[in-house]
């Protein structure tokens, strides 16, 4: 079994638990997984008026090119986005109440509905981001 130190907490871990970095020797980050979340999260929640201005300031460079993308998407699946369209709409004007917890893992978050059938607008699955990308993933 391949263990490494991570420079950040100083523990011995498997190297499964370090990010790959082709700029690194071993070919893995210095830092352990775990520890770069920690650091990211802090990092975010000390910057968040940075980013904000980050994504403002994308938006407006990128403005045309984020239109198409989505006038691309509402062509390429009309079914997908007035679903998505409806369910937004309800929940704008109070007609679904958007729950507080995740309903796969029960994370406290802001969770998207999920719809398994594009057809029924209002039957969706309220998923935390991560549950919904790993969903995603697994259906292909």
């Amino acid at each position: 079994m391949k263990c490494k130190e991570c420079s950040k907490c100083k523990k011995l871990k498997h190297l499964s638990e370090f990010r790959d970095d082709k700029r690194n020797k071993c070919g893995k980050d210095s830092w352990c997984k775990k520890c770069h979340r920690k650091a990211t999260q802090e990092w975010r929640s000390k910057n968040k008026d940075h980013i904000k201005r980050s994504k403002k300031i994308y938006y407006q460079k990128h403005r045309d090119k984020l239109i198409q993308s989505v006038r691309q998407y509402q062509q390429n699946n009309p079914v997908e986005y007035k679903a998505r369209d409806c369910l937004n709409k309800a929940i704008k004007c109070g007609k679904i109440i958007r729950p507080l917890y995740c309903g796969l893992c029960g994370k406290r978050c802001t969770p998207d509905g999920h719809h398994s059938d594009y057809s029924k607008p209002y039957e969706v699955m309220w998923l935390c981001r991560s549950c919904h990308n790993k969903l995603h993933k697994e259906r292909g």
